[in-house]
Parts: structure tokens; sequence; C-alpha cells
């Protein structure tokens, strides 16, 4: 596997392919097209609604498990704070940890809202290809995706299996 590994965007206009934008390997996007979709490297890929749909409910799956980690670190929390037979310092520094662990959870659920709205992003500019007036394409052909290829030509689309 690759250290930083792009994923590329593009919507197809004509026969030409326009970048939308790019994800290193930490983004979010990447992530989850990682976790859901097999993105093809070197090649592009016909990224449709169905792709969207996928990735939407993975995002909310993940900000589901980010909140309820949460509610299960301050749960943890509010039992520290009631024990008794436990030294103060050592309370305040495991309190400390859980804030600390919350903290990121939250940050995490962020991210994965950024990602999530992304991907709604993704499905109106579908929507707007197919119902956009007269430069209807056929089928969801409108938006493309790939690893590590900056510049497409209409070669490089990957058949599908």
């Amino acid at each position: 596997m690759l250290l930083s590994c792009y994923i590329y965007f593009f919507l197809k206009i004509n026969n030409e392919f326009v970048r939308l934008c790019s994800f290193s390997s930490n983004n979010t996007i990447k992530r989850s097209i990682d976790d859901v979709l097999s993105a093809p490297f070197g090649k592009i890929a016909n990224f449709t609604r169905d792709n969207i749909l996928k990735l939407k409910d993975y995002t909310f799956n993940e900000i589901a498990s980010e909140k309820c980690r949460i509610e299960k670190l301050k749960s943890q929390i509010e039992k520290i704070e009631k024990m008794s037979n436990v030294d103060l310092n050592e309370k305040l520094e495991v309190i400390s940890d859980k804030e600390l662990q919350i903290d990121w959870a939250e940050d995490s659920i962020e991210d994965w809202m950024w990602a999530n709205d992304f991907f709604f992003f993704l499905d109106n500019i579908l929507d707007a290809c197919r119902y956009g007036g007269e430069s209807v394409q056929d089928d969801e052909h409108y938006i493309y995706y790939g690893l590590e290829i900056p510049n497409p030509t209409a070669e490089d689309i990957k058949e599908s299996n």
C-alpha cells in the first residue's frame, strides 16, 4: 500500500474530465472510499448514485459510532467521579484522559459530517447533470473517480465487471 495516495474526482463534460477535487490518504473522504468502494488505481471509474448512498450510510454509521463512544466516555467519567476509594490525583488523571478522548471523538464527528456533506454535494451535481437541460448525458456517467490519476482521458476509464 502506498503511504500517500490521492483520490481524484472529475466531472465529465463531453469527452473531457474536469477535476473537481482531490484528497490525500489521511482524509475521511479517502478513508470512506477505501472502506466502502474499490477505487481503481491509475484508472477512473464511474461514481454513481449507488456509490453515494453507500458512502452516506457509512458516514452516518461512523458519526453514530462516535456519538455512542462519547456517551460511554461520559458515563465512565460520572462513575469515576463517584468513586470514593480512589486517590484524587488518579481520578483526575483518568478523567482528563477520558475528556481528551471525548475531544478526539468530537473532532472525528466533524470530519465525518464534512465527508457526508461532500457526498451530498456530489449527489447534487448528479441531479444537476441529469436534469439540468439540453446537455444531459446517458445513464449516470457524469462523475468519475480514481487513485493517482490527476489527468485522465477517455482511455483511462475502467470497464465495469
